[in-house]
């Protein structure tokens, strides 16, 4: 029986003006904007394709020596806007970012539906998925939540994890102090040495 799955021609744009690194556009994010613009031309894709790859370049190039940089992307709220940082997202594991932090939300319902869109974006809830991502919504600082987190951000720099099984651990958190709180709290109980992260407020 022939393959369903689409057939992602290679793309990667040139390096924009004010770039700190050129990401390479990999699997993830490839095959997630097939997935979500499957009605769409090629050049509609590759230009969601290049919009994030330009916002990703002004980070911190994650294979560089690590240090304390910060960088800070403002966007506008638009159609669009989600698929464009869900996108971002994919395309900071392609490219080696082991934590990815959403902030969504001011109310527990919000954040629900924020988690459930990521989910289903990511199809974080498949087979596939759950090899790629690792989803983290309960931040209580217990030593399974630490175990877990820090495992998985172990297994980058494990030579006898194959690169297809190490998982890029996602973080959704509201947006409201006592959870940030509780993000913190459980953030510095880990050693996040060298670890390229990635964070969205949306």
């Amino acid at each position: 029986m022939p393959s369903r799955s689409a057939v992602v021609p290679p793309f990667d744009p040139p390096r924009q003006p004010g770039a700190n690194w050129n990401p390479h556009i990999g699997e993830e994010a490839q095959e997630l904007v097939t997935r979500k613009l499957a009605h769409e031309s090629q050049d509609a894709r590759n230009a969601v394709l290049s919009s994030a790859a330009s916002i990703l370049s002004k980070s911190v190039d994650p294979q560089a020596a690590s240090g304390s940089e910060t960088g800070l992307v403002v966007g506008y709220v638009q159609s669009g806007k989600t698929l464009s940082f869900t996108t971002v997202m994919a395309l900071a594991r392609d490219n080696g970012f082991r934590l990815v932090i959403v902030v969504a939300g001011t109310s527990k319902l919000l954040l629900k539906q924020s988690t459930d869109r990521l989910r289903n974006d990511l199809q974080i809830d498949k087979i596939e998925g759950l090899l790629k991502w690792k989803l983290f919504t309960e931040l209580a600082d217990n030593e399974t939540n630490r175990r877990h987190i820090q495992q998985t951000l172990s297994e980058w720099s494990d030579p006898d994890v194959a690169q297809s099984e190490r998982a890029t651990v996602l973080i959704t958190v509201m947006k409201q102090h006592t959870w940030l709180r509780k993000l913190i709290g459980l953030l510095r109980n880990l050693d996040l040495t060298g670890v390229p992260t990635l964070i969205i407020d949306d």
